[in-house]
């Protein structure tokens, strides 16, 4: 699934809004090349991140990069003196028409090629972000817990905020489950014992039991038995509050294991 920033529709837009409206006499200033080198920037950061637009669009996209390139010369965007070595006062005349004719077809085009593009909106809900909950759910942990954990347990969470934002309430459950799961099993590499053979939860907690917290141990029993266990059930299902709880407890329980692991290693 591929997520659109609206954002960065919206700063390219901003910036052509301005360069479209310019005076036939307009002369090149530092905040008229900022404005160009910024719509340039932007139309290089979507065309890279979202592939389907840009072929949607098709040649008006190059015939605006091509009216752009001119105005920003050969000055590097990212150079940090850039914009101070503009020459001013220099004529615009010649790229007025270009500009608003580049500008104008590439506003049809995206237009056009926005009916390709499905757009979902994505409500906060409780603490969370809806943008981290899209693209970085998995930022609910603090970066020394990521480091530890194993990737699976990742892009489960990854996957839950982003049911979570898109009202899958029942499927955000299961990722959960499933990054707590794989958060579990990466007791076995730093414990002296090795994976069970089955695999289930039943068999890891026996495992993991005389080494752990029994606080801890009892929390994940808890989430076994009324949480996994129901959920694999056809019959039982979550609703919004459910799944947030679930989600947040789940949270903690990983965390808290993770930060077990670290400790251990550290010894």
């Amino acid at each position: 699934m591929r997520t659109v920033e609206l954002e960065h529709l919206y700063r390219l837009g901003r910036s052509l809004g301005e360069l479209g409206h310019l005076p036939k006499d307009a002369t090149m200033t530092r905040e008229m090349w900022g404005l160009a080198a910024d719509a340039r920037h932007w139309l290089r950061v979507i065309k890279m991140v979202y592939p389907e637009l840009h072929e949607a669009i098709g040649p008006a996209w190059g015939l605006l990069e091509m009216t752009l390139d001119p105005l920003v010369s050969d000055v590097s965007d990212t150079a940090p003196l850039a914009r101070s070595r503009v020459s001013e006062c220099a004529s615009l005349a010649a790229h007025i028409k270009p500009l608003t004719l580049g500008i104008d077809e590439f506003s049809r085009a995206v237009g056009r090629g926005a009916e390709r593009l499905y757009v979902v909106m994505v409500t906060e809900m409780r603490l969370y972000d809806s943008r981290r909950m899209m693209l970085k759910g998995e930022k609910i942990l603090d970066a020394s817990v990521r480091d530890i954990v194993l990737p699976r347990a990742i892009d489960e969470l990854k996957d839950a905020t982003r049911c979570l934002g898109l009202d899958l309430w029942t499927a955000a459950g299961l990722h959960t489950l499933r990054a707590i799961e794989a958060v579990l099993r990466t007791y076995f590499a730093v414990l002296p014992v090795g994976p069970p053979k089955q695999r289930n939860w039943g068999t890891y907690l026996d495992t993991v039991k005389p080494f752990i917290d029994a606080s801890l141990h009892l929390r994940l029993d808890a989430l076994r038995k009324y949480d996994r266990n129901t959920l694999m059930h056809v019959d039982d299902v979550l609703n919004r509050t459910e799944a947030l709880d679930l989600f947040q407890y789940g949270a903690t329980v990983m965390a808290d294991m993770a930060q077990d692991m670290a400790e251990r290693a550290a010894r």
